[in-house]
Parts: structure tokens; C-alpha cells; sequence
């Protein structure tokens, strides 16, 4: 996949479809942060605070297990990843943001 369909797909597909893969691509491309991206290198104790600024505004791509380079703002390789399977991290993604945000939200 190209950049524009990886960044289509991050930005369209519903999370549970998100491969890890298609996280490790996207960060080969190096795009560095911006106001619709942000990189986390662990699960952030503030996540509904992140989410609710994307809804805030334009929406954006939360990557969680990818460490950002401090001086480029780019993702550091070889990503680091989260451990757990895809429906618990789903899940978990949408209780905080179903009790951690009102009104409720629903990430795509």
C-alpha cells in the first residue's frame, strides 16, 4: 500500500480491522506529528483526553506501542507494539471512551 491508501485506511477502517502490519507500514512511511496524529508508546493514563481533542477538531490517527523520535516528532523503528489481542484492545479502547468522555463517543 501507498501513503495515501495506508493513511485512508488508519484514518477509515473501523479498529478492529487495523492490522499490526498496517501500523509497522504506516510507520515506515516516517510522517512526523501533527494537530491528526499522534504517537504513544504505551497506553496513555489521559486517553479520553486525547481522544476528545481529535473529536474536538479535524479527528486523527492515535497510534498506541509506537515511540515517537523527540528531536523529528517521527515514529522510532522498530515500533514497539502493545501486547493483547485486537478485540481486547478494541474494547478497551471504547470503555474509556464511553465512561471516560461525556457525552459518550464511539472511536472509529
Amino acid at each position: 500500500m501507498n501513503e495515501a491508501e495506508l493513511c485512508s485506511k488508519l484514518n477509515n477502517a473501523p479498529i478492529e480491522s487495523i492490522e499490526a502490519s498496517d501500523v509497522v507500514e504506516f510507520c515506515k512511511i516516517q510522517r512526523e506529528e501533527g494537530i491528526d496524529l499522534d504517537y504513544k508508546s504505551d497506553w496513555p493514563s489521559d486517553l479520553e483526553k486525547v481522544i476528545c481533542s481529535f473529536a474536538n477538531t479535524q479527528g486523527g490517527i492515535i497510534l498506541i506501542g509506537v515511540q515517537e523520535e523527540e528531536k523529528t516528532r517521527k515514529p522510532k523503528l522498530p515500533i514497539k507494539g502493545i501486547q493483547g489481542e485486537s478485540s481486547s484492545i478494541y474494547q478497551q479502547v471504547m470503555n474509556i471512551a464511553s465512561d471516560g468522555i461525556y457525552p459518550p463517543l464511539q472511536p472509529e
